[in-house]
């Protein structure tokens, strides 16, 4: 501990009332004086040993102890409302004879220490936090004794945000859109907003079956908690003209929708890239659909793909070929498209170097040579890692492929 005595002959520096605080203070930041305001443990009183002078190092030093001496006084009980307590000791000086010196500092209570540190605002600010909280969710009571600081923190939002979480309990699984949600002060910007900790109280708070545990990112929130989602939307080009839909080509819809739609193609390519999906040239009996962030998964909501053969084309990097494993999950027919090691070698010139290391993924679902050329992708075939985007794949090359059989 930083507040040992010290027993060696010789002048060592004394124990300053910074040093004090900073005990205190480190107690503040884990949290431990808050958390013990809603458990009611006794934290107190506390006692800190102190380094003081040998008497045998005193000397000429007279004057710096009383000044030492007065420092550590500053902050006492003796000096101020709040404060700490020194233990004395005597001791024998050869050249001063009897001497009274700090032996030991003494916090006698969190109140004390809180003044001390200059918390004690912050603390009642909890208190009105905590008890206003624990009336009306008193499932957060553990919540509150680990993260005392966090809740301390938005303390200016904390009304709202139990508010909402009194909300959903009351409404587990709404099945409604954010923007439905009807409580004062609270828009749909400010659940956005606090979704990270909505989710930690809402865990707290929640029966297990109101929670859907599959849906672990904080994008998830809505799938989460049994809200409504925007549907993301899906766009797909039907590359032969005669199978238009009432006479469009292009259409921009949610996965629900197609799923209705009635698509005759049967040659579908699916790409993540919007300038790819737009600029795929005309395929007889063929569709491409175009729009979906490679780690979205609802296109498993359109079932007439499983009946169709399916060409997934990605960049020819980690990301890629993990989304090609993770679309024969549900589709196991999918089969790459300008994933091969002879599109890569033949844009060696379009190569880069992929931002940062990624770790190869256990991709169970890939084909020998899909794994032989991600081996070498993320190995040191080429010297380092490298990367072919989608984007930089010829034209000429992809229409000399579309016609192979």
């Amino acid at each position: 501990m930083i507040l040992r005595n010290e027993g060696v002959r010789g002048f060592v520096s004394w124990t300053t009332p910074g040093e004090i605080l900073a005990v205190l203070h480190r107690r503040w930041t884990r949290g431990e004086l808050l958390a013990s305001r809603v458990t009611g443990e006794e934290l107190f009183p506390v006692t800190l040993p102190l380094r003081r002078p040998h008497p045998s190092a005193i000397g000429d030093r007279v004057e710096e102890l009383q000044r030492w001496i007065r420092t550590l006084e500053r902050d006492s009980r003796a000096s101020r409302e709040r404060g700490y307590d020194i233990r004395w000791i005597e001791v024998e000086s050869r050249q001063l004879g009897r001497l009274r010196l700090p032996n030991a500092i003494v916090v006698p209570s969190a109140d004390d220490a809180l003044a001390l540190i200059g918390k004690s605002q912050e603390a009642d600010r909890f208190d009105t936090l905590a008890r206003q909280t624990l009336k009306v969710l008193p499932q957060l009571r553990g919540w509150l004794t680990k993260n005392p600081l966090r809740a301390l923190k938005s303390a200016p939002q904390w009304e709202r945000l139990i508010t909402v979480v009194a909300w959903f309990e009351a409404h587990p699984r709404p099945g409604l859109f954010l923007r439905q949600i009807d409580l004062p002060g609270v828009d749909p910007g400010f659940i956005q907003e606090q979704r990270v900790l909505l989710a930690d109280l809402l865990n707290e708070v929640l029966p297990a079956g109101a929670i859907d545990p599959t849906a672990t990112n904080v994008r998830d929130f809505e799938r989460r908690y049994g809200l409504l989602s925007v549907p993301t939307p899906v766009r797909i080009r039907l590359l032969d003209p005669r199978q238009s839909v009432g006479g469009l080509t292009d259409l921009t819809v949610s996965t629900a929708e197609l799923a209705r739609l009635p698509i005759a193609a049967q040659r579908i390519f699916v790409t993540e890239s919007q300038i790819n999906g737009l600029a795929f040239p005309a395929i007889t009996d063929g569709a491409v659909i175009f729009g979906l962030p490679y780690d979205d998964d609802r296109l498993a909501e359109v079932a007439w793909l499983r009946e169709r053969p399916l060409h997934y084309w990605g960049d020819i990097d980690v990301r890629g070929f993990a989304n090609l494993d993770r679309m024969r999950a549900t589709f196991p027919q999918t089969a790459s498209f300008l994933m091969d090691r002879e599109t890569f070698l033949a844009h060696r010139r379009s190569w880069v170097t992929p931002a940062t290391n990624e770790r190869k993924p256990q991709l169970g679902r890939l084909t020998m040579d899909e794994r032989s050329l991600l081996d070498d992708l993320t190995g040191t075939c080429w010297g380092a890692p490298v990367r072919l985007e989608q984007e930089r794949v010829s034209y000429r090359w992809i229409l000399s492929r579309l016609q192979q059989p």
